[in-house]
């Protein structure tokens, strides 16, 4: 098995302890969605795309641990400050696992400290993070321009997609 099969089996055990179901869905839908679009847009950028991969399925997972969170409040943002809990929380996975370089847990788990900030130009690897997640928020509900800004209008660009929110 390979350490992205790996460490998929470790995100399904922490979902399956989340007791509300459209959390769980939600949540579920959304890391895999984030890691998706985090492997084609390193593979775009030339970023390598293991380890994009799995800053996305890792990005959010402070939330899953907690396991008390109410349907669709997963995505509050407001929240105490979930990207830095989210590195803690990436980091203990990735140790316990042991599927990553000291430097490859490093790059994973500052590029999740920054995904909140979408503000920030950083380097390369954590562009990549935040703009999967723009991208797969965005990707959720096409018809929602809720979560887009600039940075979805530049992933439009980038990728050749018509954008809804300047052309409706």
């Amino acid at each position: 098995m390979n350490r992205i099969e790996l460490l998929f089996d470790e995100i399904e055990k922490i979902l399956d302890r989340m007791t509300n179901k459209d959390s769980r869905r939600a949540m579920n839908n959304h890391l895999y969605g984030v890691a998706q679009a985090a492997a084609l847009i390193a593979l775009r950028r030339g970023e390598n795309t293991e380890l994009a991969t799995m800053a996305g399925i890792l990005h959010d997972i402070a939330y899953c641990r907690s396991c008390d969170i109410e349907p669709y409040r997963i995505f509050d943002v407001t929240g105490a400050n979930h990207a830095e809990k989210g590195s803690i929380a990436a980091l203990e996975i990735l140790t316990e696992l042991n599927i990553t370089t000291l430097e490859e847990t490093r790059i994973i788990c500052d590029a999740i400290k920054r995904h909140s900030d979408k503000n920030t130009v950083d380097k390369p690897f954590d562009e990549v993070l935040k703009d999967a997640d723009v991208f797969s928020h965005g990707l959720h509900n096409v018809t929602s321009c809720n979560f887009r800004g600039e940075r979805w209008d530049r992933l439009c660009e980038e990728f050749g997609i018509d954008n809804p929110r300047i052309n409706n």
